[in-house]
């Protein structure tokens, strides 16, 4: 019996709940996504370069690219207005450049011959 049977309250069907959470799932993804690259990259910047692990480094950012293209086919970013295709966008650009131009040079200052 339902607290709200017992109370004599109409009883709420929250079967909606459901469908609301499936159609938030990207949107949660994408917060997710946004914390873990957010995290990483405060953790490369800040780490000394000797203990940053490259395999771990290379195997984060490789999900990260595949969640965000996973993200860019979804159709909940489609529209151009919407905040969260703004922040997918800036996590694209923000990685791009972070892999193209800092990793490298962080990963040679690892190097023990430079």
């Amino acid at each position: 019996m339902l607290r709200q049977e017992i109370m004599g309250i109409e009883i709420t069907d929250f079967s909606i709940i459901d469908v609301i959470l499936k159609e938030l799932e990207p949107l949660k993804t994408l917060w997710e996504t946004t914390a873990l690259w957010r995290h990483t990259k405060e953790c490369v910047l800040t780490q000394p370069f000797i203990s940053i692990n490259k395999q771990t480094l290379q195997t984060t950012i490789m999900e990260l690219e595949e969640t965000i293209d996973l993200l860019q086919k979804d159709p909940f970013f489609k529209t151009d207005d919407f905040p969260s295709k703004l922040v997918l966008n800036y996590i694209i650009d923000d990685l791009t450049l972070f892999t193209k131009k800092t990793i490298p040079i962080i990963l040679g200052m690892r190097n023990e011959y430079i």
